[in-house]
């Protein structure tokens, strides 16, 4: 893996997607794609906080559950829901209901309204953006992704 590549590490997915509700717990183990896209971020903010971001992990898990996670230098922010819709194919919105905040060891649970659309090549190998527009009542996250021409990685 080079220096520059985005990286996300297994215990962080694992703390970001584990909650204490058994019934909506997004577990490693219940996963079942996850996919990295390479690229920048125009824009990613979640209140006044600035961040950077080079790319993001994109995974479905067997409740049923959907989720993006950015790095933030930090830690990460993960944006999930399980309303979706894909009327047509290079076009894909998630309805955001969860975000989780992991910063410094802790990981936070946040009630959220908001939306991404994604949008993809037809053969879905591309991703070419990523908007993300979330609110938890209290502080707003902005994110606008672009992907940078090279084909996703399939982690699992």
């Amino acid at each position: 893996m080079s220096p520059s590549r985005f990286y996300v590490p297994v215990s962080l997915l694992v703390g970001l997607f584990a909650i204490a509700d058994p019934a909506t717990a997004q577990k490693l183990d219940g996963v079942k794609v996850m996919m990295h896209a390479a690229g920048s971020c125009s824009q990613f903010s979640i209140g006044a906080a600035k961040f950077t971001c080079k790319g993001f992990v994109y995974s479905s898990h067997a409740n049923g559950r959907i989720a993006f996670t950015v790095p933030t230098g930090q830690g990460a922010i993960t944006l999930s829901g399980s309303k979706d819709s894909q009327l047509e194919p290079t076009t894909y919105t998630l309805m955001i209901d969860t975000v989780r905040a992991g910063f410094q060891g802790g990981i936070n649970n946040y009630d959220a309204k908001g939306s991404c659309t994604m949008r993809v090549s037809v053969d879905g190998k591309f991703v070419h953006s990523l908007k993300c527009r979330a609110t938890n009542g209290i502080d707003s996250i902005s994110l606008d992704f672009k992907g940078n021409g090279t084909p996703v990685e399939k982690m699992i």
